[in-house]
């Protein structure tokens, strides 16, 4: 572990002498939304289609039935917002751009690459930004989730074949290794909408902790992280879920919080055709 071991939760989110704010990332975020859409998502002609889901009859959906724009669950109220009073503490990773939203879980997976569920293994540091020796470093950091539920992508993509994925964070006030760790440690449950990164544009000044042969960093849509609290399972809660990039939310986007739980997530979208 790196730096300060202090945890997040409850510092003051000021950014420190030299750092950049955290809301100056939100092109880097969209964009790699759209790169990532536009991997996962084709239409019957083979063109790309972002923010549409694939029809039945797309090869990228292979058969599966055909994924509707809103899913929601007649006859059950649907809540608006995500739960409180869990353990978790994601602010680290929150981040804050305009995108086009996937309305329901089945949708995004329909336009993403890589789908799994799996367990935070534990966090590593990951590589280090920079253009020019004047400007301000760009640091990341690495979420290495054991996949346990393949759903979409993973038997194909060759660098899964070690069963381990390398997510990619930022760390926008130079936040420690460790504060990652305490805000979303190991053994939490996570499900994964994302997708192999592309090429850096920017270079690389230090390739941080390595990664094992074949490996490579995965990259999640602003939607594309879904936690399950470990406080909220072991109380008992009805509802366990919340979002890790952004919170889930109601509305439009009610159907993201039909699942009460990691395995009604995991459940829902085995039904909608995703599994490996």
């Amino acid at each position: 572990m790196d730096g300060d071991a202090t945890g997040a939760a409850g510092r003051p989110r000021v950014p420190r002498c030299g750092t950049r704010p955290r809301t100056i990332r939100p092109r880097v975020t969209a964009l790699l939304a759209v790169a990532l859409a536009l991997t996962g998502c084709t239409s019957a002609a083979g063109t790309a289609k972002p923010g549409v889901a694939a029809p039945a009859t797309s090869p990228s959906t292979g058969g599966r039935q055909a994924i509707p724009d809103l899913a929601t669950t007649p006859g059950r109220p649907v809540p608006s917002t995500e739960p409180t009073g869990g353990s978790l503490d994601p602010s680290l990773i929150r981040t804050y751009s305009d995108y086009d939203p996937a309305p329901s879980p089945e949708a995004l997976a329909g336009r993403t690459a890589i789908v799994a569920g799996g367990v935070v293994d534990g966090w590593q540091r990951g590589p280090t930004l920079g253009v020019l020796p004047g400007d301000p470093a760009v640091p990341h950091v690495l979420m290495r989730v054991r996949i346990t539920h393949p759903l979409k992508g993973v038997r194909t993509t060759p660098s899964l074949r070690g069963g381990v994925m390398f997510i990619e964070f930022d760390r926008a006030y130079e936040e420690s290794v460790a504060d990652f760790a305490k805000g979303i440690p190991a053994g939490t449950r996570v499900l994964v909408f994302g997708g192999e990164r592309p090429p850096y544009e920017m270079g690389i000044r230090s390739p941080g902790a390595p990664l094992p042969g074949g490996a490579k960093i995965i990259s999640v849509a602003p939607q594309g992280l879904v936690l399950e609290d470990p406080r909220l399972v072991r109380r008992g809660a009805e509802r366990t879920l919340v979002g890790g990039h952004e919170p889930l939310r109601g509305g439009s986007r009610a159907a993201w919080l039909e699942p009460r739980t990691m395995d009604e997530m995991i459940d829902r979208l085995r039904r909608f055709g995703f599994s490996e």
